[in-house]
């Protein structure tokens, strides 16, 4: 098992993919092994609101961008000025083998950034599938 914690600094608004946010965590797994956990992390905007996707991600270490556990089946999140401890969890059983980083990520699309957040923290573990 590991664990993850920190302060999520800003996140822009206008993303073209999923990006981390706070402290992330890195797991070496083999080929079938599954990967499962959650997270709390509390976000919130100075002004307006921002509409984003939120998640546990993945990211093989040769790989550009992070991946969401579950794909599509995303969590749509409506942020505000009262910044408000979300829930990010998920498992994967990963196909390849390799380093990954892990954590939570969201993919904020909107024009507002995320920029009043506070700590976040969270945990990961690797078992047999």
């Amino acid at each position: 098992m590991a664990r993850f914690n920190g302060f999520v600094s800003t996140v822009a608004g206008s993303a073209t993919a999923y990006e981390f946010v706070g402290p992330t965590t890195t797991l070496v797994v083999t080929a079938g092994q599954r990967v499962s956990g959650t997270a709390a992390v509390p976000l919130g905007t100075s002004t307006g609101v921002a509409l984003l996707r939120l998640g546990l991600c993945h990211q093989l270490s040769t790989a550009t961008t992070p991946t969401n556990f579950v794909g599509f089946g995303y969590a749509v999140v409506e942020v505000d000025t009262t910044c408000t401890a979300q829930a990010a969890s998920g498992s994967v059983v990963l196909s390849t083998a390799g380093s990954y980083t892990v954590g939570v990520c969201v993919y904020n699309s909107g024009a507002q950034a995320l920029d009043s957040n506070n700590y976040l923290n969270g945990w990961v573990m690797v078992t047999n599938d």
